[in-house]
């Protein structure tokens, strides 16, 4: 155990919601990593997912944040944790014309629990505010960006664990579309989706968050 602390205005993820619960017990324990193991985590803010990331690799973890509260925040963790991270300042991994901000990396595993996408804009008559800059990608903008980086981002048999709110329009599932086709026009990748219920009697009554498995296309 540790106490990590939490910096002004980062966002603070632990225990918040059943999928974001999910999300942090399957960065410990999803996918069969190895002491030797390249691990990204986008969006890192107190750190949290990074420590827990850190106890599946020896290796120093990858992590690239918009915030520098948020990266100076998760350096702050690995100090007090005892793991090793290389931080990054960056709003996606890559900047706006394409250019990856960690040129000829890739790795086996990549975690992020996702600003949440409005494919359509925000609904009518929502009231801004400071969770929006942590859920508010506004037509799938940092979603779009970041899946046509991630095929290049993976290596053979890499995968990814994404949370998200589910999103649909016309009865899609626009996240897992976006994921699949890297945002072009072809499969490019294997997107696993899982729900969560909120009960389950009398009937299933699920949550609209979703945690998105992706691996290069088969």
């Amino acid at each position: 155990r540790t106490v990590i602390p939490t910096f002004p205005t980062v966002y603070v993820l632990y225990n918040i919601t059943p999928a974001e619960q999910e999300y942090l017990r399957l960065v410990s324990k999803k996918f069969e990593l190895a002491s030797d193991s390249d691990i990204l985590v986008v969006g890192p803010g107190t750190g949290v997912d990074t420590w827990l990331a850190s106890f599946r690799t020896k290796r120093p973890i990858v992590v690239i944040g918009i915030n520098p509260l948020e990266v100076a925040n998760t350096k702050a963790a690995a100090r007090i944790a005892g793991f090793e991270v290389r931080a990054i300042v960056g709003d996606n991994v890559t900047d706006e014309k394409g250019n990856s901000r960690l040129p000829g990396e890739s790795f086996d595993a990549i975690f992020w629990s996702m600003p949440a996408v409005w494919p359509e804009g925000f609904p009518e008559g929502h009231a801004p505010s400071l969770a929006d800059f942590w859920d508010g990608d506004v037509g799938a903008v940092v979603l779009k960006r970041f899946a046509r980086a991630l095929p290049g981002l993976l290596k053979p048999g890499g995968k990814a664990l994404l949370w998200n709110i589910a999103s649909f329009v016309d009865g899609k599932d626009v996240i897992a579309e976006i994921l699949e086709t890297a945002d072009t026009k072809r499969k490019v990748l294997e997107v696993e989706v899982e729900l969560f219920a909120k009960r389950r009697r009398p009937k299933p009554v699920y949550y609209n968050e979703r945690l998105y498995t992706v691996s290069p296309a088969r």
